[in-house]
């Protein structure tokens, strides 16, 4: 390992969720694990590799179109970023109900958007 471990790492996540299909992303992950699994100083990283990063290619069971906006969680870190926003505006809410009833119109607000595909995860293309 010539490079920062932190740096390698990066580099072995980016490698592993830059291919092209599942079948060459498993093939990817193995290499990454044997690789991690040589220096046994970062065996654990390789085992939590094994354990964990698999589950996180389930976007490729959908069409192509949809890898690049659900493989990332920037919706639902976007969506809880304009909740913290308009809720911290209000600063303090009289009774739990209110809050919740603030939260449940920024996500009808939100699901309304959705629906009329001004967002984020539009089927139209440019």
């Amino acid at each position: 390992m010539t490079l920062k471990p932190k740096i390698e790492i990066t580099k072995s996540m980016r490698s592993i969720f830059s291919s092209n299909s599942k079948e060459e992303d498993k093939v990817v992950l193995k290499n990454a694990i044997k690789y991690w699994e040589i220096d046994k100083k970062h065996i654990n990283f390789a085992n939590w590799l094994e354990k964990n990063v698999e589950d996180s290619l389930t976007y490729f069971d959908f069409h192509e179109f949809w890898w690049s906006k659900i493989r990332t969680s920037n919706c639902i870190e976007r969506l809880n970023r304009e909740i913290k926003r308009r809720t911290q505006i209000i600063g303090v809410f009289p009774n739990i109900e209110s809050c919740e009833h603030l939260i449940g119109a920024i996500l009808m607000e939100k699901n309304e958007d959705w629906m009329n595909e001004n967002a984020y995860l539009s089927t139209k293309t440019n």
